[in-house]
């Protein structure tokens, strides 16, 4: 007599669609403790049933957010391919040659221009410091720390072929 609500109450949940919320039917035959057990039950069903639809709300929301921000991901790095290659077009039209450095001195673009000049081709001169290239001593990059970064420099170095 006490399995039978049990199993009622078994085969309500698991026919319960997915998505749906369950509850435990009342079960027959007067049993106070099992019906407390029920109420308690699908207050915690309904419960549960609130906290999951407000987690699918938060989800479809960041998933939102998401295709927003890889769009503007997107954008952001096309701006940054389409200003790398202008930047590089002008470097290689320069008449002058220009040396990009970083703050410790490593060689971090070198145009055209500087390859006649120095004779060094710029793939053998990125990530290397300057001063072993040139042979310019420590006053080149003394000379760029008081300011004078992205300002025209008379620079006197070596060739790579002496």
């Amino acid at each position: 007599r006490l399995t039978r609500p049990m199993a009622q109450a078994a085969r309500a949940l698991q026919a319960a669609p997915q998505g749906a919320l369950p509850q435990l039917p009342a079960a027959a035959g007067g049993f106070a403790e099992l019906d407390s057990l029920r109420q308690a039950c699908n207050a915690l069903l309904q419960r549960l049933y609130r906290e999951g639809q407000d987690l699918g709300r938060a989800n479809a929301q960041l998933g939102r957010r998401v295709e927003l921000l890889g769009a503007d991901l997107a954008k952001a790095g096309e701006q940054a391919g389409a200003n790398e290659r202008r930047t590089l077009a002008m470097l290689a039209a320069a008449q002058e040659a220009y040396i990009g450095l970083d703050a410790a001195g490593t060689v971090t673009d070198w145009n055209g221009r500087a390859e006649q000049i120095f004779g060094w081709p710029r793939a053998q001169v990125l990530g290397k410091p300057v001063e072993q290239l040139l042979q310019a001593g420590g006053a080149l990059l003394a000379g760029l720390a008081d300011g004078s970064v992205g300002q025209p420099l008379v620079l006197a170095g070596w060739r790579r072929d002496g």
